[in-house]
């Protein structure tokens, strides 16, 4: 455990950030089979467990991923959502939402491999520094003149690895260039970690 002078509230700061960061990815749904359905943020703008938490208490297939969630009927393909027990009268809303955002009728799934990109890098690749250009406009400079710009990235490292190694497609390579921010880590999506089917 690392302790320094920021504290505790430091490192809230910094999930907080990685938290912002992991819902602006594009995913691109193909084979639905790296997707998670519950904690991906693939339709809409916020994981389906932010947006009904209630449904995903219920559900039984939380780790499930997107084509888990899909069956085919004779009438084509549709959602099949387990529970654990019939949903309350005060809970159907919340699913109504949920299905709202999702769509009456699931993607159409294909054989190729699901893509995940970065929106603010023309190659779509993830970088520390535009992560942090990003933070500053959206969030705000006054936080981050507090904070110490190497513990800021090696915080935000940290944690996309560990998501590396929990989703699988992606791996960070980190790359040693100039002090601060202008030292880029980048994201490739050509060395994906064999720990975990998801994103």
């Amino acid at each position: 455990m690392v302790k320094t002078s920021y504290g505790h509230s430091f490192w809230r700061h910094i999930v907080a950030c990685f938290n912002t960061t992991r819902d602006l990815y594009k995913i691109s749904v193909h084979s639905g089979a790296k997707i998670s359905f519950l904690f991906d943020t693939w339709s809409g703008r916020k994981p389906l467990k932010e947006l009904g938490p209630s449904i995903f208490k219920l559900s039984t297939r939380k780790e499930g991923s997107l084509s888990d969630y899909i069956i085919q009927t004779t009438q084509g393909s549709d959602w099949f959502i387990p529970f654990s027990r019939d949903p309350r009268t005060t809970e159907m809303q919340e699913l109504l939402q949920l299905l709202q955002n999702v769509g009456t009728s699931p993607p159409t799934l294909d054989v190729l491999e699901d893509t995940i990109k970065w929106p603010f890098t023309k190659n779509g690749v993830y970088t520390v520094k535009t992560t942090y250009d990003h933070l500053l406009q959206s969030v705000g400079a006054g936080l981050f003149r507090q904070l110490s710009p190497h513990l800021f990235k090696v915080g935000i490292v940290e944690a996309y690895q560990k998501m590396a190694r929990k989703f699988g497609t992606l791996y960070l390579q980190q790359c040693h260039g100039e002090s601060g921010m202008k030292g880029i880590d980048e994201c490739s999506t050509t060395n994906p970690s064999p720990r975990g089917p998801y994103l």
